[in-house]
């Protein structure tokens, strides 16, 4: 899906990579599956070639062009509060959370905190056990709280 967007965008893989301050190589793996990226990465290619989050790891439908912020690279998320927010309104402790996802509490409790960042797949679990779009737990951008 990351090269059919890349074609799409009309970046090639070396400027993209340039776009967000990447190696080729890194992005090169993560295109070809090798590697699977941080969240505020996929965030920040997301926002580089104006698709949604979701398309990336395959849980939306290709509908866009569109842009997450006005400038690529920008690598604030609003995946922290946005897990807080929703655990709070749905009276949801990280420990049930981390029950229905497999990932551990303390796991959970460090990205709430911003001591450490999910990766992509992780990312999705949680926005799926939550029954909200990645792109929403991300950005915070049509995030519902009931």
């Amino acid at each position: 899906m990351i090269a059919e967007l890349l074609e799409r965008s009309g970046l090639s893989l070396r400027a993209f990579a340039r776009e967000l301050g990447l190696s080729y190589e890194t992005v090169r793996r993560w295109r070809d599956g090798d590697y699977e990226p941080l969240l505020s990465l996929a965030v920040g290619f997301a926002d580089a070639v104006g698709w949604s989050i979701d398309v990336l790891v395959g849980d939306g439908p290709l509908i866009g062009p569109w842009r997450i912020s006005g400038r690529a690279g920008q690598q604030p998320t609003g995946f922290p509060g946005s897990l807080l927010a929703i655990a709070r309104a749905r009276d949801l402790s990280l420990r049930q959370l981390a029950g229905q996802t497999g990932i551990p509490s303390g796991t959970l409790l460090g990205w709430t905190q911003v001591r450490s960042e999910p990766r992509v797949g992780n990312a999705a679990k949680i926005a799926a056990a939550l029954e909200l779009s990645l792109h929403a737990m991300a950005t915070g951008i049509g995030l519902r709280l009931v």
